[in-house]
């Protein structure tokens, strides 16, 4: 898929489960992947400011030397002003015609993409037998099974207790003010290394059972933070304030 497509998916959160994975992946280790998204943040949210602090980085880049440098920013800030408004025309212009219309159904959306960490499904054969039942019904859409599973280990740890909360909010009757009890007591634990996927769910459990205003308190967080759903987190503080 053509790298504009996949960053205007990202900042819309229309990326699926494993492509949004993929993407953090490669945003990590691709620099010019991460500078392509700081551009098309700058121009969607209107940050002229911050796109000509780009433009005139990237000329840092092209030209090391200062005095060839300064030439090139010389020539660039003549035109800098009709690129930035031609940009923002094509922005606007791309925009109404290939996003989707705001809707109500930014919860739904957010909700129908359960969690899993690959590095859950790593070594499971090694694991005891509910462990490793309880991740393969999980993966496989069968929460209800995967619930029975972890609910018969002795000894339940915090990744185990995280996919049992997030068992009985996905099973067929979900049981959210169960999932709401266990996400708090193991959002803050310091064992605790899937925080960012437990304050997400917590917050769209809470939005599930009508409880909005502590769902926003955390949704705040997240959309302020170096999070991975902070994009997505913005949508529903907007769909929060519309109803």
């Amino acid at each position: 898929m053509d790298n504009n497509i996949l960053i205007r998916k990202y900042l819309h959160g229309e990326l699926t489960h494993e492509q949004l994975l993929q993407f953090l992946k490669e945003l990590k280790i691709n620099r010019e992947l991460a500078d392509q998204v700081k551009l098309h943040r700058a121009m969607r949210e209107h940050r002229l400011d911050e796109l000509k602090d780009y433009l005139l980085s990237s000329e840092a880049d092209l030209f090391p030397n200062p005095k060839s440098r300064n030439k090139a920013i010389i020539i660039n800030l003549r035109y800098v002003v009709t690129f930035i408004f031609l940009v923002v025309i094509f922005y606007f212009l791309y925009h109404g015609l290939t996003s989707k219309p705001n809707t109500d159904n930014f919860l739904e959306i957010a909700y129908n993409e359960p969690y899993i960490s690959p590095g859950t499904l790593q070594g499971i054969d090694n694991d005891e037998n509910d462990w490793k039942n309880a991740i393969i019904s999980y993966s496989q859409e069968n929460y209800e099974d995967a619930a029975i599973y972890i609910s018969r280990i002795d000894s339940i740890n915090i990744v185990q207790q995280l996919y049992l909360g997030l068992s009985k909010m996905y099973q067929k009757q979900p049981e959210f003010q169960e999932s709401i009890s266990i996400f708090e007591t193991i959002k803050n634990h310091p064992d605790n290394f899937h925080q960012d996927a437990t304050l997400w769910y917590l917050s769209i459990a809470y939005m599930k059972v009508g409880k909005n205003n502590f769902a926003k308190l955390i949704l705040k967080d997240i959309a302020l933070g170096n999070h991975y759903k902070s994009d997505q987190a913005i949508k529903l503080l907007e769909y929060i304030a519309s109803r």
